[in-house]
């Protein structure tokens, strides 16, 4: 309800958080809310960073899906114009 600007990047704050914190389950309520925003925004670019940080936390735990994640996460926003990516997933 009302303006959902900012929520994606606050839910995958608190989503990285409970990954640091080792509370799988904070982590992955806050995912989930983080989609819900992008999803409900229509927004391609929260989308990609919510897949961004996907990427990393998987690469975190060794999960090797976490490359192809992050290629397309980074394909998406590239083609969006969007240059800024996670320090950990920089090339």
């Amino acid at each position: 309800r009302g303006e959902r600007l900012g929520e994606a990047a606050v839910s995958r704050a608190l989503a990285a958080l409970g990954a640091r914190s080792g509370k799988p389950d904070d982590c992955a309520r806050w995912m989930k809310r983080a989609a819900l925003s992008a999803r409900l925004r229509g927004s391609r670019r929260e989308a990609a960073h919510n897949d961004m940080l996907c990427a990393e936390l998987r690469r975190a735990q060794g999960d090797e899906s976490a490359d192809a994640i992050a290629k397309r996460a980074a394909a998406e926003l590239d083609a969006m114009g969007v240059k800024w990516r996670p320090v950990s997933l920089r090339a």
